[in-house]
């Protein structure tokens, strides 16, 4: 493992100096970081950020400085560039992207409904960062660690837990006090899970999604050239869609990088590349060296694994800063953990084995606590579900996982609060059926569906059909 914190001189490998894009750290004192990184200074307490690093100042009512607004943040269709101004923390909720906003005067952290931006803190008030490598006194968590077993699987820490013992996870929609430091759910609220949250049709769920989306692809226009992930998926497909006003001049990049789907994805992005003319750029499957995936588990803070670290040669090849659209966060759209069945009580048994994660007393306490914060405020099981997925694994794990190449910064096109609402508002039905995906394409491009998703066509379609006809038939006579 390659060590960060407490190297002198500045940090550096056999591989030469690490890049951290995207990555900073907060605190009342000097952070072992990197020697190139920069640094401001506001009320005591000290930004320290990679030179690549995105941030604006926020402002109160009066125009003082009271603040940091970090990361790509979104509104109406443009990247906050040098101010924002807050009044309410409602203010925050129109926010698009990936942020973490840090108010001094309030004495709260806040990061984007998605954990998209996800950060970490020092319990007992050592600050905030993206990766706990650069806190001073971190204590690893063995037993957690042989619990998880990473990166041997793909798992990830859940309910705010880290490998370490004294760093937690900021979990999205809740704010972090800068008082006491501990963190306390702003949203929703009981009020808002009583008044404010009607079901909503499918139309309304395709307006919302698809104005969030096209908000978000406008403002990463503003300012870079635009790219897009492309998959054989319904995600990034929805994500292509609404770009279509764009499609002369965005390239979409095709990975191949799931060993079970990487030939699919390839055959997927290919023939819509054909039929519409648009710019493809494909890159092949590299092998991973042991030093390029120690690498990625420090960069991430060895929050998670997967195919992202597996094949961290293949996405090392995408070697700008460029940020690339992504659909992750779309899960929340199709009832990523919601069970066939209508409940009418959520047991704590029932949560931990819907994260299909190993579980000790630590996760199970961390767990109860999470839980019991939703069910006081009136949470129904449904509504415990959906934000299940951007609360957990949106922030510990695909949050976690965006540090893990310098040049593929995915930008999460759905990452907005107002996708997050719509999808809790959706019928469950609804979601399971990818209705959303489905008609925001058909709305913005539908040509687009003419090439099938997630499945293959012609021959191989046949062929991929008789084996799920033979893989039922063996389970029926097992």
């Amino acid at each position: 493992m390659f060590l960060v914190a407490d190297l002198d001189p500045p940090l550096g490998t056999a591989l030469g100096p690490i890049p951290w894009p995207g990555q900073f750290c907060i605190s009342k004192e000097m952070c072992p970081v990197p020697a190139a990184w920069k640094s401001v200074e506001l009320r005591g307490w000290l930004l320290q950020h990679s030179p690549d690093l995105r941030y604006a100042q926020l402002l109160d009512g009066r125009g003082d400085a009271v603040g940091w607004l970090i990361g790509l943040a979104t509104l109406e269709g443009k990247l906050i560039a040098d101010t924002y101004t807050v009044e309410d923390p409602a203010d925050f909720d129109d926010l698009g992207g990936g942020w973490v906003a840090v108010h001094l005067g309030w004495q709260r952290i806040y990061c984007d409904s998605f954990g998209h931006l996800s950060v970490v803190y020092a319990e007992g008030g050592g600050g905030i960062s993206t990766n706990p490598e650069f806190f001073r006194n971190k204590q690893k968590n063995t037993d957690l660690i042989q619990l998880m077993q990473l990166p041997e699987k793909n798992h990830w820490y859940p309910f705010g837990l880290t490998a370490w013992k004294n760093v937690r996870r900021l979990t999205p929609n809740h704010f972090l006090c800068m008082e006491n430091w501990a963190e306390q759910r702003h949203w929703p609220d009981r009020e808002m899970i009583e008044n404010g949250l009607a079901e909503i049709s499918l139309e309304e769920a395709a307006e919302i999604v698809s104005k969030a989306i096209k908000d978000n692809i406008r403002a990463v226009h503003t300012e870079f050239p635009l790219k897009i992930s492309l998959t054989a998926g319904y995600d990034s497909r929805t994500v292509v869609a609404c770009a279509r006003q764009y499609a002369d001049e965005m390239e979409c990049v095709v990975h191949d990088l799931h060993p079970w789907t990487g030939q699919l994805d390839l055959a997927v992005a290919k023939r819509l590349s054909r039929k519409h003319h648009l710019k493809l750029a494909i890159l092949p499957r590299r092998q991973s060296t042991p030093e390029q995936k120690a690498l990625w588990l420090l960069r991430t803070g060895e929050a998670a694994a997967g195919a992202s670290y597996a094949e961290v040669g293949t996405l090392s090849q995408d070697g700008d800063l460029v940020p690339t659209l992504t659909g992750h966060g779309a899960e929340v759209l199709k009832g990523y953990y919601q069970p066939d069945n209508a409940q009418d009580h959520m047991s704590l048994d029932e949560l931990i084995r819907g994260t299909e994660l190993p579980a000790n007393d630590e996760v199970r306490k961390v767990a109860e606590v999470w839980l019991k914060g939703l069910e006081d405020i009136g949470a129904s099981p449904k509504l415990i579900w959906d934000l299940l997925y951007p609360e957990h694994p949106g922030a510990g794990w695909g949050g976690a996982m965006r540090y893990g190449t310098p040049g593929a910064m995915g930008f999460w096109a759905f990452s907005h609060r107002s996708v997050l609402k719509a999808a809790i508002c959706l019928p469950a039905k609804l979601k399971k059926q990818k209705a959303v995906h489905l008609r925001v394409i058909e709305r913005e491009w539908p040509e687009l569906l003419e090439v099938p998703v997630n499945k293959w066509w012609g021959w191989r379609g046949q062929l991929a059909r008789g084996k799920r006809v033979i893989k039922k038939l063996g389970a029926k006579f097992r």
